[in-house]
C-alpha cells in the first residue's frame, strides 16, 4: 500500500470489539506516523476512545440494522451526507476494522471516496466484494485481534507481543478497581 496522507478507519462495534482493535490502531499510527487519521465509531464508544493517541478525530455514527434490498441506496445517500458534513471525501486509505462487516461499514469506506479501501471479508458476503479495492482474507483460526493486526501490516498472523490497550483520561490513570 502506497503513502497515505489522511485515512478513515471504520468501527461500528461495541466497546469489546474496540478493545481487541487497538494493535490495529497503533500499527496503522505507526506505518503512517504523519497522516491525519479519522475513526468512525459507534456513539456509546466514545468515551473509551477519546483518549487514543493513535486517532486525530472520532466521529459518531449508529449503526443502522434495519436497510434491507433497495433500502440500502437511501442508506448510501445518508452515508454520503455524513461524508460531506464531515468532510470525509476523498480519503486516501480506508479500512473497514472488522473481519465480518456490516454493510453499512462497507457503503460508507465507499461513499468517502477513498482511492484504496481496505476491508477483511470472506466469499460469502456481497458488499465487501463490491466495496472495497482489497480484500483481506480472514479465514483461519487467529483470532480477530490478530487478523486485523495482520492485514494492517500486510504480514502474516502473529500472536507474539500483541497487547491490547485502553486509554484512561489523565484523573483516571490513578483509579484502581
Amino acid at each position: 500500500m502506497r503513502e497515505c496522507k489522511s485515512i478513515l478507519l471504520i468501527k461500528l462495534d461495541e466497546i469489546g470489539d474496540m478493545i481487541l482493535a487497538s494493535p490495529a490502531l497503533k500499527a496503522i499510527r505507526v506505518r503512517y506516523p504523519s497522516a491525519r487519521i479519522t475513526c468512525v465509531v459507534r456513539p456509546e464508544i466514545l468515551p473509551l476512545v477519546e483518549h487514543c493517541p493513535y486517532v486525530d478525530q472520532f466521529l459518531p455514527m449508529s449503526r443502522d440494522f434495519k436497510t434491507f434490498g433497495l433500502a440500502k441506496l437511501g442508506l448510501f445517500a445518508r452515508l454520503l451526507w455524513f461524508c460531506a458534513r464531515h468532510r470525509l471525501f476523498r480519503q486516501d486509505c480506508s479500512w473497514v476494522l472488522r473481519t465480518t462487516p456490516y454493510a453499512q461499514e462497507c457503503l460508507l469506506s465507499l461513499a468517502a471516496g477513498a482511492r484504496e479501501r481496505v476491508g477483511w471479508s470472506n466469499s460469502e458476503l456481497f458488499w465487501s466484494r463490491h466495496c472495497f479495492t482489497r480484500i483481506v482474507d480472514c479465514e483461519g483460526a487467529w483470532h480477530e485481534t490478530v487478523r486485523l493486526l495482520a492485514g494492517v501490516t500486510e504480514r502474516p498472523p502473529n500472536a507474539d507481543g500483541v497487547a491490547t490497550e485502553v486509554w484512561l483520561a489523565p484523573e483516571d490513570r490513578g483509579c484502581t478497581a
